[in-house]
Order: C-alpha cells, then sequence, then structure tokens
C-alpha cells in the first residue's frame, strides 16, 4: 500500500494544508494519506491550542474521506521529543515500507540537523512542497541526497503562499481575514471552543491605551513580522508581542530634560519609554522582547533577530508609502540581510529628507552594519 505521511502542528488546519494533502493524494497516486498532529516537536514551539483541539479539528475536517487518516500516535506515543525517525519506524510496523513523508521546503532546508536524518532518509521516499523565498532549499535537497542518500520527489503544489503564523496572528487579533483561509468546519470549532485568546488581556489593555491610528499599524507591523519568524527562527510568542507592543508609548511626549538625558530627539523618545511600560504595564519579562521595542525606531549595533525583524516590520507593514519601500520589500523575500541593510539605508536618507534631525543610533547601526 502507498501511504503518504503528513505532520504539523496544524495550529489551526488551514486551506493550504488541505491543498497539499489532497494534492498529494492525487499526485502521487496514494492509496492513504495519514496526517500526524505533533505533540512534542523538537523544532517548534509551544503550539497555542491543546493537543485535543488539534486533533478533534483534523477529525471533523476529513471524516468523510476514506483515503485520509488522522493518527493521534505522537500523543500515544508519550516521549519528551516526539522525533520523525521514532514516528515513521511505527507508522512503517502499521502502514508497511511505501512510505512517502511529506514535509515544507523550510524543513527540506533544516533536515541535516533533525535527529538521526539517515535513518529517516532510509525510512521514505522525502516529498518536498515546494515554496517561494526559501534560499538555498536546491542545495539542501543535494545534500540530502549526496550524504543520507535520500530518494527525493519535489512537488510544486500552489497553495497561495498561506503562512500558518500570520493566520495564528489573525486569529490572536481577531481579524476576520482568517475566515478566508481556514475551512469552515474549522473556523466554527474555534469560536465555538474560544481558542486563540491567548493575548486577549494585552490586547485590550493595548487598544485602550493607544490611539486607533496606532493600534492598526501595531496590527499591521505583527502581521507582517509573522511571515519572516520560520525563516529566521524567531518564536512566535517573541515576535508577536514585540511587534505588537513597539509603539505603545507612542503618544507619550517625553520633556525635554527627559529626552536630552537620552541624547535622543522627541520622535524616537517613544522607543525607550516603551521598553519600561512593556516592563512595568504590560509586564514584560523577556529581555529580547523589551529590547525590540527600545531598538525598533533607532536600531543598533550587534541586533538580535528578533530586534532586526521588529525594526524591518515597522518600517515595511503595508501601512508605510514612502517611496523604495516596495522595492525593499521584494528584497527581503529573497534575501533578508540584504534587505534590511537597504533599509538601513533608507531610512537615513529618508529621515534627511523630512527634517535632517537624526538619532545618532541611527547613524551607528548603520555604520555598523555597513563597515
Amino acid at each position: 500500500m502507498k501511504v503518504g505521511v503528513f505532520g504539523g502542528s496544524f495550529d489551526p488546519l488551514h486551506n493550504g494544508h488541505k491543498i497539499i494533502i489532497n494534492k498529494s493524494i492525487e499526485l502521487l497516486n496514494l492509496d492513504l494519506m495519514v496526517v500526524v498532529p505533533s505533540f512534542n516537536p523538537p523544532h517548534k514551539n509551544q503550539s497555542a491550542t491543546s493537543f485535543n483541539d488539534r486533533y478533534n479539528m483534523l477529525v471533523e475536517e476529513f471524516k468523510d474521506n476514506a483515503k485520509i487518516k488522522i493518527e493521534r500516535i505522537e500523543e500515544e506515543m508519550g516521549l519528551e521529543r516526539s522525533y520523525t525517525y521514532i514516528v515513521l519506524d511505527i507508522l512503517k510496523s502499521f502502514y508497511g515500507d511505501d512510505i512517502y513523508y511529506i514535509i515544507g521546503a523550510d524543513s527540506m532546508i533544516d533536515f541535516s540537523t533533525w535527529k538521526c536524518p539517515q535513518i529517516i532518509a532510509s525510512q521514505a521516499t522525502l516529498v518536498v512542497i515546494q515554496r517561494v523565498g526559501y534560499l538555498n532549499l536546491k542545495e539542501a535537497i543535494a545534500l540530502a541526497k549526496s550524504k543520507y542518500k535520500a530518494n527525493i520527489i519535489e512537488l510544486d503544489i500552489k497553495t497561495g503562499d498561506i503562512s500558518s503564523s500570520v493566520l495564528r496572528g489573525q486569529l490572536e487579533l481577531f481579524e476576520t481575514d482568517a475566515m478566508k483561509f481556514i475551512p469552515e468546519k474549522i473556523y466554527r470549532y474555534i469560536i465555538t471552543n474560544g481558542l486563540f485568546l491567548n493575548y486577549k488581556d494585552i490586547i485590550d489593555k493595548l487598544r485602550s491605551n493607544v490611539s486607533i491610528k496606532t493600534y492598526e499599524h501595531s496590527k499591521r507591523t505583527v502581521l507582517f513580522a509573522l511571515k519572516y519568524i520560520s525563516r529566521l527562527k524567531i518564536p512566535f510568542h517573541k515576535a508577536f508581542l514585540a511587534a505588537l507592543l513597539h509603539d505603545c508609548a507612542k503618544e507619550i511626549e517625553g520633556s525635554a530634560e527627559n529626552i536630552e538625558q537620552l541624547n535622543t530627539t522627541k520622535e524616537v523618545y517613544h522607543q525607550f519609554l516603551g521598553y519600561d511600560i512593556a516592563k512595568k504595564i504590560y509586564t514584560i519579562e523577556d529581555e529580547d522582547i523589551l529590547n525590540a521595542i527600545k531598538y525598533h525606531t533607532t536600531g543598533r549595533e550587534n541586533m538580535s533577530s528578533l530586534e532586526k525583524l521588529v525594526f524591518v516590520a515597522d518600517k515595511l507593514e503595508p501601512g508605510r508609502k514612502h517611496k523604495g519601500l516596495d522595492e525593499i520589500r521584494e528584497k527581503l523575500d529573497e534575501n533578508f540581510s540584504l534587505a534590511f541593510n537597504m533599509l538601513l539605508k533608507a531610512n537615513i536618507e529618508y529621515l534627511q529628507l523630512k527634517n535632517g534631525n537624526i538619532d545618532s543610533r541611527t547613524i551607528s547601526t548603520y555604520l555598523w552594519y555597513n563597515q
């Protein structure tokens, strides 16, 4: 029997997942597709929803399709970490040796970092779903073939490039656009069971403390940032909170004395005050999140990936209409580091044209990354 295996957090299942499942059955001529929701995945951050909710949503969506089976094997195994080679070994004992393990481009790029990749390559044919914007995919495939003797099939399946992270962000932000990307049964389950309300208190507090304009900008910044967290290996909660709260002090004017003490400008002061407010009012303790807020306007030398992400998202979210930003947005999908450097230069040029009053940190950041 020819069996496909498709694993993931499915947090939640979206239309892109459905397309991959159905098209893989068709293109690979599978007898059965086994969908395996993750329990304790070693490469993922903690899911927003419980295993039971994610399992139940999958069962509800596919209960009438005889070619699709939902396995809760990872939960039943009870392992501290559900490594793929262990899961596949057990599945082979159930379904035979003709296994096709379906993974995304990001997983293929990271394949050599997985636990026992050589064993996985011997257990199943790897089916890679191609995706735009992932550099080094061809190199990763060539490496897996030569180093691990992997048998690899590439499938070009158009899914509309739905980002699970962005979709989850939309749900947390109560954005109705999420309905466009989630099967009706799944969306109904989410609403009925009150899922994706993990940040409700913080969101409600922010909405009451900033203007509508600032809040809408903050939401757009969150959703823009979430598009890149998989590529940059940034946890969802860090990107979500840092982007959401980056302007939490935007409308608080600092005194001339405070601005002078910080050797900054009134336009930049809010990033430093935002650090304090995020810590005291929103009870954020993670220094990486706090520093992403503290330097989102100017940047600084030797920034973390999260700091860079919030800096970029704040200036490139779709509400920003300045000349030249579209070119940088396009480059961002190809090469994040190069686009970041382009933005540093464009930011200085914009400030020079606007008022010429530039915080020294903005200049030192540009010099640090272009020396």
